[in-house]
């Protein structure tokens, strides 16, 4: 969402007179910081590690927050 100005505005107005800043105004890399976000995802999702927090998102009870689904039918997915 870093580059959809109308987000990023819209955040801002949101939640004025906080600042919202991009992760590179911190000096991080934002695309970076969304692959390895996408790496722990997948990686709570193999193990069966629930990664909701149920006291910040209102959920009934913890959950895995994802699903593994195959390329197609021709393709196996090793899991261990």
């Amino acid at each position: 969402g870093v580059h959809n100005h109308t987000l990023m505005a819209d955040l801002a107005a949101i939640f004025e007179p906080t600042p919202v800043r991009t992760l590179e105004a911190l000096g991080w890399e934002s695309k970076a910081f969304e692959s390895v976000s996408f790496a722990v995802l997948a990686y709570q999702t193999l193990n069966g590690t629930c990664g909701n927090l149920v006291a910040a998102t209102g959920a009934r009870h913890p959950v895995i927050l994802g699903t593994m689904v195959p390329a197609g039918p021709t393709q196996r997915i090793r899991l261990r």
